[in-house]
């Protein structure tokens, strides 16, 4: 990246109304920066929290299909569903809180799971 020079003469030379003109440009740039940062830290955190969601269902996916689609053989077949679910995501979600990322793909998929196997 190619770094500007900053243009000292003419901030020393420039009238105020001038100055204040580069000032609001300058700031008006660093905001528009500031967006695209976000921007991007957010694609970043949604494809990271996609990522994660894939290694945990290679981890566990064929365990919970397992548990999805045999019959209950006890009264509390589908809480012992449940449970399992709610033991492996807190797992991953807790990797997501001690980051500090949000995991909005993640919670939506987890959650969309947890209703249907409560159904």
């Amino acid at each position: 990246m190619n770094r500007p020079e900053p243009p000292f003469e003419y901030l020393l030379e420039c009238s105020k109304k001038s100055l204040q003109a580069f000032l609001l440009t300058q700031l008006n740039n660093s905001a528009e920066r500031r967006k695209e940062v976000n921007q991007l830290l957010d694609e970043w955190v949604e494809a990271e929290s996609l990522a994660r969601l894939a290694t945990w269902f290679e981890a566990y996916g064929e365990s919970l299909v397992a548990l999805a689609s045999s019959p209950p053989d006890e009264a509390n077949g589908k809480q012992l569903r449940i449970d399992f679910l709610a033991q492996e995501t807190a797992e991953l979600k807790a990797v997501g809180i001690e980051s500090g990322r949000p995991f909005s793909a993640l919670d939506t998929v987890l959650a969309e799971t947890s209703r249907r196997l409560a159904s």
